[in-house]
């Protein structure tokens, strides 16, 4: 199983993305420097959110932010309308409410689902305007926000045992990666000899843990360049940089551009 962070491009300043995925196969463990909403319309899987086990089926809408991790281990078949956008597209407090709720899986019953599905054809017929209305955009995707707070029945996974151990440590970092942690202080949160640990980080992750820590930082501060006014010495130091120079190096070296032409690209 890997854990990879996922990169997506948005398209204008809409910073919104769908795409129909019919008969889901398997989807390894990942995160994302994004907020992502998984509407399951057709079949079952289980599905991992957080080292915790759940049944994904019709009914079903996960909330995934940039902190969590999920995956679909397995080949069983399913239909998933898919919604990713990043923070800046929708209402802070519509989005802070839903967030700070710690729900992140819910069932909604017939009438509200459709509703909610019913919004997702709006969103795609919008991004596939000329020139999509980013007003319009953001009230659509809360109307599904919304659906998730005021309608949506909480689903409680059970602990699964295989992904729990590491989906806690990844849990950690993705929490405390602005600390800068080392593989023994995160080794040390399982109770793991660090030299296993590391082993089991890469076996697990297919990366080095220095590696996945700067993806990490680096995606954190991407978000940051493009959802808030920040300087960019006040962002390398909220990503967990002592050095502004540090920071424009390994950003430029990851992404291939600099923080500032990123900057400049999300005011265009």
């Amino acid at each position: 199983m890997q854990a990879r962070m996922i990169r997506r491009l948005f398209k204008d300043e809409a910073a919104v993305s769908v795409k129909r995925t019919p008969q889901c196969h398997t989807c390894t463990l990942h995160g994302h420097g994004f907020y992502e909403l998984d509407i399951v319309i057709g079949g079952s899987a289980p599905s991992t959110l957080n080292g915790n086990l759940y049944t994904a089926c019709a009914g079903t809408v996960f909330f995934l932010t940039p902190e969590d991790l999920h995956d679909y281990p397995t080949t069983e078949k399913i239909d998933i309308l898919n919604i990713q956008f990043q923070g800046s597209a929708v209402s802070n407090a519509v989005l802070r409410a839903l967030i700070d709720s710690k729900c992140r899986s819910f069932v909604l019953e017939s009438a509200a689902f459709r509703s909610v599905c019913d919004v997702f054809p709006l969103i795609e017929e919008q991004l596939n305007a000329v020139r999509p209305n980013a007003e319009i955009l953001a009230r659509l995707l809360e109307v599904i926000l919304l659906t998730l707070q005021k309608e949506g029945v909480a689903v409680v996974g059970t602990e699964h045992k295989n992904a729990a151990d590491m989906s806690r440590a990844l849990t950690y970092l993705h929490e405390h990666f602005m600390e800068n942690p080392t593989l023994g202080e995160v080794a040390a949160v399982l109770s793991l000899n660090e030299r296993y640990f590391c082993a089991k980080f890469k076996e697990h992750t297919g990366q080095r843990y220095k590696d996945y820590l700067r993806e990490r930082k680096l995606a954190y501060a991407k978000l940051l360049l493009r959802s808030t006014s920040l300087s960019v010495t006040e962002i390398a130091f909220e990503s967990g940089y002592d050095t502004t120079s540090h920071f424009n190096r390994e950003f430029k070296a990851y992404f291939g551009t600099t923080p500032l032409s990123v900057r400049k690209e999300g005011k265009t």
